[in-house]
């Protein structure tokens, strides 16, 4: 922690010429530990007090040892390359002349320097003062410290001198040694703990580890939390601290998270884990749509240096958030800045080319963009960002009526693939425009059954009449013109007040999961109760299976809202069909044969009418 104490007992034996005299007495002293900073260093006060009882020197004089206050302070800068102490004591202060007649009492304070840069030697200077008035000496000190040959304990050779001020005192040389043997009884204490602590405290890391990387991140929380609770001082706590934090942020306790990932800096600043942890946290609040706190997290990684692997992802977010605020611009500058083989540079090409369409800008450019992204380094986890990408690439082939690469970039999406739908699409109006009817009608067959969205099921239905009326098979045609209205007529999307009080409960639920984060991540949680753990656990599923199916509502909300746009063009287009189907089998019915029907002008007419109208409407 922060604080150290310290207690000294003492036990005073005094011959007295035979006479002799016992006494004891105690000194106490703390340190406090005000800050551990890889830049601003290491910074410890200290405050002691000397004999605290004043123990008697003999029976005859009933003189005293002296009781003295001091105070330290200690500054260690650039791992231990440079330290500063200084300390001041104040001498005598039980005295009667102290006390009864308020007389300052004596002081002397101490200022030291030491340079440890170079390997083995360290060098040190200092000078002491009296009533902070006087300089009475100084002093200065070279040593040489070689534990390498004494197998890791300190061999040292140490010269000083020492020169006092009045002239009546010489100079004091010192040379001296300081050699260590034997097993220390830290050592012997720490050998074990070894057998014990530490091997339980590597196996819960272990376990908590293995737990977290199989994607149990409740036992991995627990295991970590049972790790920092019992052994306070394992050498990897930091990344203890930093993968709770993770556990949470993937059990989506966000601010529960956020707390633990924080704590990573606050006890841990020389981790090399807080570069990691600010990136969670700069995670965490884009999910929040909290952009300001985004942009915090990002200043503070591009100014502590963070390897280039963290700012990859840095940028990333920060052009996902730029491109939610509008800024295309700027998101477009973040993107380009990701190289090819970061994992998130598939993605970063993806959302620039995205970009840029918003904008209006030119199709090769977005294009190029698009092939970036499907190029990129092969990775299993990015199968669906080219799955996207290819659907997107054929959206902007099929609108520069580029046909044969729509129709090539949209049979390259994958069958498994949530694009894939989007493609069948894109395949039937594809086929249209190419007049490709066998093709039409195959795409719009397997959307119609691929599909679980009334309006993409709907144009399945109409792509197959479509097809079926240039192949004149008009009674076909319409049994599926029939069936496309039958599928949209009661249906009118999502009403708004069903999104809004969906989005009610789910902000309700999600304060009650925060709160449970809280519970869980405290001091209201012990690490043995595994009842609780369980009881929770349960809980904790529950109310996350609540969460999931709002998210995945809202996704389908915003999916369908882009659909619903065009809800009414495919009415339009479905009662339109349907209307010239009809007509065009009165006047079947009405002719001989089929030569006569061909000879029909105005049937012919109808036709071209309905063609017309099916390129019109894509």
């Amino acid at each position: 922690g922060h604080f150290s104490y310290g207690v000294n007992l003492k036990y005073f034996y005094i011959s007295n010429f035979g006479s002799p005299d016992k006494d004891f007495s105690f000194d106490l002293g703390c340190t406090y530990r005000i800050t551990n900073h890889p830049v601003w260093g290491y910074h410890r006060a200290g405050v002691s007090l000397i004999n605290c009882y004043p123990a008697e020197a003999g029976s005859i004089s009933m003189m005293r040892y002296a009781s003295s206050l001091s105070f330290q302070y200690m500054i260690n800068l650039f791992n231990s390359k440079f330290d500063l102490r200084s300390k001041i004591d104040l001498h005598d202060i039980f005295n009667s002349g102290v006390i009864k007649d308020h007389q300052e009492p004596q002081s002397s304070s101490y200022f030291q320097f030491a340079v440890n840069t170079f390997p083995f030697i360290s060098l040190s200077s200092g000078f002491q003062l009296s009533n902070f008035e006087k300089i009475t000496n100084w002093n200065l000190e070279f040593k040489v410290n070689v534990p390498q040959i004494n197998n890791g304990r300190e061999l040292s050779i140490v010269y000083q001198i020492t020169n006092f001020t009045s002239s009546s005192l010489n100079a004091n040389h010192s040379l001296f040694y300081i050699f260590e043997f034997g097993r220390h009884r830290e050592e012997n204490f720490a050998r074990r703990l070894g057998l014990s602590a530490d091997i339980n405290a590597t196996d819960l890391y272990n376990r908590a580890m293995r737990a977290f990387f199989s994607g149990n991140y409740w036992e991995s929380f627990f295991l970590f939390k049972r790790l920092l609770h019992q052994f306070p001082d394992f050498y990897k706590n930091d990344n203890a601290t930093y993968y709770s934090g993770l556990c949470l942020e993937n059990l989506d306790f966000r601010e529960a998270a956020i707390k633990y990932l924080e704590n990573v800096e606050v006890s841990y600043p020389s981790s090399q884990m807080i570069h990691a942890a600010r990136l969670a946290i700069m995670r965490i609040y884009y999910r929040n749509d909290d952009y300001f706190n985004v942009a915090s997290q990002y200043q503070l990684l591009e100014k502590r240096a963070a390897p280039d692997s963290i700012r990859m992802h840095a940028f990333y977010i920060m052009g996902e958030a730029e491109m939610l605020q509008g800024n295309y611009n700027k998101a477009i500058q973040y993107f380009s800045i990701i190289q090819d083989p970061h994992p998130v540079y598939a993605y970063a090409q993806y959302s620039a080319a995205v970009a840029r369409y918003i904008k209006g800008d030119e199709n090769h450019a977005i294009i190029n963009h698009l092939e970036n992204c499907i190029s990129a380094t092969a990775n299993d986890n990015r199968e669906e960002i080219k799955n996207r990408a290819f659907a997107y690439s054929g959206m902007l082939f099929y609108e520069e009526n580029s046909l044969s690469k729509a129709v090539a970039a949209f049979r390259l999406v994958d069958a498994k693939s949530i694009f894939f739908e989007d493609a069948l699409l894109g395949l039937g109006w594809a086929a249209v425009k190419a007049r490709q009817w066998i093709d039409c009608f195959n795409s719009g067959k397997l959307l119609e059954t691929t599909s679980q969205r009334p309006v993409l099921k709907a144009e399945g239905c109409l792509l197959q009449s479509y097809s079926l009326i240039m192949q004149k098979k008009y009674y076909d045609a319409e049994k599926a013109v029939q069936k496309a209205l039958d599928i949209v007529k009661n249906y009118n999307g999502l009403p708004e007040d069903s999104l809004f009080s969906r989005k009610l409960m789910y902000e309700n639920t999600r304060l009650i999961y925060a709160n449970l984060g809280d519970i869980i991540s405290g001091d209201y949680v012990t690490v043995g109760d595994v009842r609780d753990h369980d009881s929770l656990h349960t809980r904790q599923i529950e109310i996350k299976k609540e969460i999931d199916s709002y998210l995945l509502f809202n996704d389908e909300a915003k999916r369908l809202k882009i659909f619903n746009l065009t809800l009414a063009n495919v009415k339009n287009d479905i009662e339109f069909t349907l209307a010239k189907l009809k007509e065009i089998m009165v006047n079947l019915e009405n002719s001989d044969t089929e030569k006569n029907i061909r000879k029909d002008i105005q049937l012919e007419k109808q036709i071209r009418e309905l063609k017309n109208q099916v390129e019109k409407s894509k």
